[in-house]
């Protein structure tokens, strides 16, 4: 019998037929789904993805000749790690092979999202790519079928192309510069010299052209301008554009020592093009690779297959296709940071404008290296203000930032266990008087879970105190306010600055235009349903209730 895989879920147990049905098995992300895998013999059983995860027990695993890792022994292969959600499966296209005897069966796994569907899945990468290069991609990184694929993602592969191979390829044009492919050619010229004997074209040019002390004579020179050459400095012309096209779309978010790579790349290229044997080649930007000496020589082939793999990236891009790509980050988290883009873009779309340069500071100035390895970052604020009246309103949009428990802070402080609201926006007047906070958790969940007790699965606990624990000793602290009033303005007690709740969530197409409603049922706050790819209508709503709410009680509270 060969080796046995049986995709197992709640209800579901499919067995992979690697023989016989040609077929693309679908599962759900952050669903518990495995694979029971039962090898058989010597079979060798392969699956996109592994490096990915972490597992308790690396010795399932083995390395063939080929340094690829495959599966050895009777195993369960948890898709979903319901204790951590990034040591998971997420969307997209995973190969899984079979080596029996000496023959290699492919199948896919398809994971599908499991809140939106897969345009929603996309528009969610690319909104949140649009702001940040890399934010969507986690550090792991493999040879997996991808069903969504950004351009900026190519770049960011070409970059690590060309920053891994820059040692080899300054080796490489320096061997080329000291030892080209050349060919021994003739040539007739008129010279005063005589050190070549006159042959029979050189006796008929001097009869019939005769100059003086002159000989028509013929030479054997050098000659660069050989295929190999041709090909040469188009592939060197191709990269050079290449690295000029990331410069100027992704430029400024590149880490700096990478960027200066890059740019040492330029200097090689335009030294060996302008300023060597080189300038004598034709350029034929037309001319089709051909199979010749050159590829005999390390520093030809190194220069013409690094040209191929910078221009390979794009395929990537086929559905099921075996490309090298980074994973994305888990769904939950891309949600909370789209979630987090989406309020910022919102305010901005009410009137709200942007402070000490919000695309510079916020989105541009993040290395693309350090922000797929951390994400974003916790506490990132970004300033926005509005005229409101007679003043001005001010707000920090914050993410995912810790609130102290220390009592004594001047500002936010809280009791309670659940400290790190995933969008809090603080609120000030036009003296930088502190005037309450909004707060928004993203929750990659169905509504139901929102009301139940944490033992089941549920938010309510983080929910409640989320509303009614979030404390501050600076809301209102200026003379200009009735202190009476403030007593009786708030939810929670005097201290408690918390002016509306609200929990996003994807929710489905059906019931969208009704998106917002209260969650009554023990938490005092509103369900938002976005996903991506819709109007943002929910979230305005509710961010119009709140500021107006905000307003409403600072104009309550304040010294007539």
């Amino acid at each position: 019998m060969p080796t046995s895989v049986v995709i197992k879920g709640y209800n579901k147990e499919e067995p992979i037929d690697f023989f016989k049905e040609n077929k693309v098995y679908k599962v759900v992300e952050n669903s518990i789904y495995s694979l029971n895998i039962k090898i058989s013999g010597n079979d060798k059983l392969y699956f996109e993805g592994l490096d990915q995860l972490e597992f308790d027990d690396e010795d399932i695993f083995e390395v063939d000749e080929n340094k690829k890792q495959y599966i050895k022994k009777d195993c369960d292969i948890d898709l979903y790690d319901k204790t951590n959600a990034d040591n998971s499966y997420v969307p997209g296209y995973y190969k899984i092979s079979l080596l029996h005897d000496d023959k290699l069966y492919l199948r896919w796994i398809h994971v599908l999202p499991k809140f939106i569907n897969e345009d929603n899945y996309s528009e969610m990468v690319n909104d949140i790519e649009r702001k940040i290069i890399g934010i969507s991609q986690s550090v792991n990184r493999g040879k997996h079928g991808v069903k969504i694929t950004n351009t900026v993602d190519y770049d960011n592969r070409k970059i690590d192309i060309l920053i891994k191979n820059f040692y080899d390829f300054q080796v490489a044009v320096y061997r080329i510069l000291k030892s080209p492919r050349n060919q021994i050619s003739s040539e007739y010229k008129w010279t005063y010299k005589n050190d070549v004997a006159m042959d029979y074209v050189s006796t008929i040019k001097m009869a019939s052209s005769p100059k003086k002390d002159k000989r028509y004579l013929k030479k054997h020179v050098i000659d660069f301008n050989t295929s190999d050459n041709v090909t040469l400095k188009n592939d060197l012309i191709r990269i050079r554009e290449i690295i000029i096209s990331i410069l100027d779309s992704i430029g400024t978010s590149i880490h700096l020592q990478h960027f200066n790579i890059l740019k040492e790349y330029l200097a090689l290229i335009d030294n060996i093009i302008e300023n060597s044997w080189l300038t004598e080649v034709k350029e034929n930007r037309n001319m089709g690779r051909k199979v010749g000496s050159a590829f005999s020589n390390f520093s030809y082939n190194f220069i013409f297959e690094l040209n191929d793999k910078l221009n390979s990236v794009k395929n990537i891009r086929n559905k099921k296709h075996e490309g090298f790509s980074y994973f994305r980050k888990s769904s939950q988290n891309l949600y909370e940071i789209w979630g987090y883009f989406k309020v910022i873009d919102t305010l901005i779309n009410m009137g709200f404008n942007c402070h000490n340069g919000f695309v510079d500071d916020i989105y541009k100035r993040i290395d693309t290296g350090e922000v797929i390895k951390n994400g974003l970052t916790s506490g990132t604020t970004v300033l926005l203000s509005r005229k409101e009246k007679d003043m001005f309103i001010k707000v920090n949009v914050i993410y995912d930032d810790e609130i102290t428990n220390e009592r004594n802070s001047c500002y936010i402080w809280t009791d309670a266990r659940h400290r790190k609201p995933d969008i809090r926006m603080d609120f000030f007047d036009t003296d930088d008087i502190f005037i309450g906070t909004i707060v928004i958790d993203t929750k990659y969940r169905r509504r139901e879970t929102f009301t139940k007790d944490e033992r089941k699965g549920g938010s309510r606990d983080q929910l409640s105190s989320y509303a009614q624990m979030i404390m501050s000793n600076a809301l209102y602290k200026a003379n200009k306010f009735n202190p009476s009033k403030v007593e009786r303005s708030t939810n929670f007690g005097s201290n408690n600055c918390v002016v509306l709740l609200g929990v996003m969530y994807p929710g489905n197409k059906t019931g969208y235009e009704n998106g917002l409603d209260e969650i009554k049922k023990y938490v005092s706050g509103k369900r938002i349903m976005e996903r991506p790819g819709t109007d943002g209508r929910n979230i305005t709503k509710f961010l119009e209730q709140g500021i107006n709410e905000v307003i409403r009680r600072y104009n309550y509270v304040i010294s007539k």
